[in-house]
């Protein structure tokens, strides 16, 4: 027992002194311009990850509860964060993959099933099949040779021009899904380093910026808050609107799978959204003689997906996410409902500027600039309060 003490003893001993020490001249200065060096330097470093880093940061703060349950079942950080990265994988990686498949074995049975026709097409054949479309103009025979010259002139540039832009799409389609699948790869990597270090992370950023920990608390908070209540109430109404027209599809025979798949992507593009999947399925439908089924399409996606879901249950779906991630309790929090513009602006904003990972920095660029500009009226305002009580007991 006496050898135990000893070294306990010994132990608080060789541990570091809490020390309380002013600042020297110039001490804090100097140590804020290294702060900035330093992460200048980590922005430069990471510049090319930036969106990688952004993204995996929305991830995180949408599936963050998940971590946290995973966590309280297992107790070990390591764990809980491959697991959810695994759980993360498979509900956007699968799915993705399955719709490229899909996709490059239609246009490959296509190509196989056209093979003949498409390799004899020449600027010959272009030429006859113009002559034969200009005949039923019924035009006077000077105008038709006139015509039919300008026509065949530009007839090989056209061809050549085409299977260039045809080449060309198909080599960016093919670069395309390989960078998504380096960057999902890259943003996983992150996500899980993000799960494990979460709390030192924000410790950090609380010890770093001079603003009042409560600030910070909040701050952090509601970005996380509105980052996750964005994410997952989107891919709520996506995955609705993909269910319900997976649905109609095996009601009318067609491959459920992949049209509920694809509308369930196309959900996430502001404005538009399933009606780009939607609406040419109608069309093919109709072209081959199924009107009824094309009817069905069109009327389950204006009026389902377009004013049920979309319209009516998005708002809902909204505020219940809200809840669940913790909103509503405080009455300093901000409601990102009381914004629903500017989130729906700065998607359009943010895919202009930075592509389709645009749909979700947008509207949480908008958010942080909306949290930064209500918590600065909140300090303005605690700061107001405090000056008229000190006033009233002097």
């Amino acid at each position: 027992m006496i050898k135990r003490k000893k070294q306990k003893v010994q132990e608080k001993q060789d541990l570091p002194v809490k020390r309380i020490l002013p600042w020297q001249s110039n001490e804090r200065g100097f140590l804020i311009i290294l702060v900035i060096f330093a992460l200048v330097a980590l922005l430069y470093l990471f510049h090319m990850f930036l969106m990688e880093m952004v993204f995996s940061i929305i991830l995180t703060c949408a599936t963050y509860p998940m971590y946290k349950w995973i966590l309280q079942k297992t107790d070990n950080k390591n764990i809980s964060a491959f697991c959810s990265i695994l759980i993360v994988l498979i509900c956007i990686g699968l799915p993705t993959v399955y719709i490229i498949e899909e996709i490059g074995g239609t246009l490959n049975h296509f190509y196989n099933l056209h093979h003949e026709e498409i390799s004899s097409i020449t600027p010959v054949e272009i030429n006859h099949y113009m002559d034969r479309l200009i005949i039923h103009l019924h035009l006077s025979s000077e105008h038709t040779s006139f015509i039919t010259s300008k026509l065949h002139s530009l007839a090989s540039p056209m061809f050549e021009t085409s299977k260039k832009y045809a080449l060309s799409f198909m080599g960016s389609a093919v670069n395309n899904i390989l960078d998504f699948f380096v960057f999902f790869g890259i943003c996983l990597f992150i996500m899980f380093f993000i799960y494990k270090d979460a709390r030192f992370l924000i410790t950090s950023i609380k010890i770093i910026t001079p603003l009042n920990n409560y600030y910070d608390a909040l701050l952090m908070t509601q970005i996380a808050y509105i980052s996750a209540v964005l994410t997952v109430s989107v891919a709520t109404v996506a995955i609705l609107q993909g269910l319900s027209f997976g649905l109609l599809s095996a009601i009318i025979g067609q491959n459920w799978l992949f049209i509920g798949l694809a509308v369930t992507i196309s959900a996430f593009i502001p404005v538009v959204g399933s009606l780009i999947i939607w609406l040419p399925l109608a069309i093919y439908l109709y072209a081959h003689g199924k009107v009824n089924s094309a009817i069905w399409v069109v009327c389950w996606g204006s009026i389902i997906n377009g004013l049920f879901i979309d319209s009516f249950m998005r708002p809902i779906i909204i505020r219940k996410v809200y809840k669940l991630f913790g909103g509503g309790q405080d009455k300093d929090e901000f409601n990102p409902i009381s914004n629903t513009l500017i989130v729906i602006l700065s998607s359009m904003g943010g895919v202009v500027c930075f592509g389709v990972v645009g749909l979700f920095v947008g509207p949480i660029l908008a958010a942080f600039a909306i949290t930064i500009l209500n918590v600065y009226v909140l300090r303005v305002k605690h700061a107001e309060y405090g000056r008229r009580i000190k006033t009233k007991s002097h």
